[in-house]
């Protein structure tokens, strides 16, 4: 993968190189590992890497080509997570290998779960700095009707209302 403009330009072979490694996995240490630094400095090195704005706005070239390469963004992303959402919540029915639907539904609490709270810190629902609190998310499911999903965050055991805990 190459940078393209002249950011490429202002990022040392190294840097370049770290780019490159970080978008194999979006790990920043590994990547700094495989860049070629030094592996005891490698998490502080990753870390500083990714706030330094050349590459930044690299790795920023890197995931639009990425994207664009892949026809992955941030819209497909999020269409997945709510249909993972609507299977795992039982609002669709599952099919067979033909794609027929079988006239079952399975609940699958913890894809759900997982799935809503992907889904709501991409739509900035919560971040990971919030508290206690919960995250909605309205979705319509098949006959039309409004359903409405919330994902309880913070401290475990609080009911909505309940300010004793």
């Amino acid at each position: 993968m190459t940078t393209t403009g002249t950011t490429s330009s202002t990022l040392t072979a190294k840097q370049q190189r770290f780019v490159q490694e970080y978008m194999v996995d979006l790990n920043a240490t590994q990547a700094a590992v495989r860049a070629g630094y030094a592996l005891p400095s490698a998490p502080m090195i990753g870390c500083t890497n990714l706030m330094k704005p050349n590459i930044a706005t690299a790795l920023q070239s890197a995931q639009a080509e990425q994207g664009e390469r892949t026809r992955i963004n941030a819209e497909w992303v999020q269409a997945r997570l709510v249909e993972n959402i609507e299977r795992a919540m039982q609002a669709v029915e599952v099919i067979d290998r033909h794609g027929l639907p079988t006239g079952t539904y399975v609940y699958q609490g913890n894809v759900a779960n997982q799935a809503l709270s992907l889904l709501a810190k991409r739509t900035g629902g919560f971040s990971e700095d919030v508290g206690a609190g919960t995250a909605s998310l309205s979705l319509e499911d098949g006959s039309g009707r409004a359903v409405t999903f919330t994902l309880n965050i913070g401290r475990p055991g609080l009911e909505e209302g309940d300010e004793s805990a």
